[in-house]
């Protein structure tokens, strides 16, 4: 069974000129401030494990950073996905 993670960003869904509903970022990602080595690894496993968002995502946002031996001190951007909730002919949906 799946959980719904819910992580507030400013997100904005519209619709486009075909009709459909699509979102973006305002903010497209958070900064990772390392402060112990060993809760970034942590923590950096958790975004990934949990399907939020690749590895290599993470190290494309962070060219200047190996971010699987980041320092204390450097920021780590992490690219979140955006998502909004919309009706649907039979119930609601969610786009990410």
């Amino acid at each position: 069974m799946y959980e719904i993670i819910r992580i507030p960003l400013e997100c904005e869904c519209y619709k486009n000129e075909s009709g459909f509903v699509l979102s973006r970022s305002k903010k497209p990602s958070l900064v990772y401030k390392v402060k112990e080595a060993h809760k970034y690894l942590s923590d950096l496993e958790g975004y990934v494990s949990w399907g939020l968002v690749g590895e290599s995502e993470i190290q494309n946002a962070n060219p200047d950073v190996n971010i699987s031996k980041a320092r204390v001190g450097e920021e780590v951007v992490i690219p979140m996905p955006c998502g909004c909730a919309w009706k649907a002919d039979g119930g609601y949906g969610w786009l990410w």
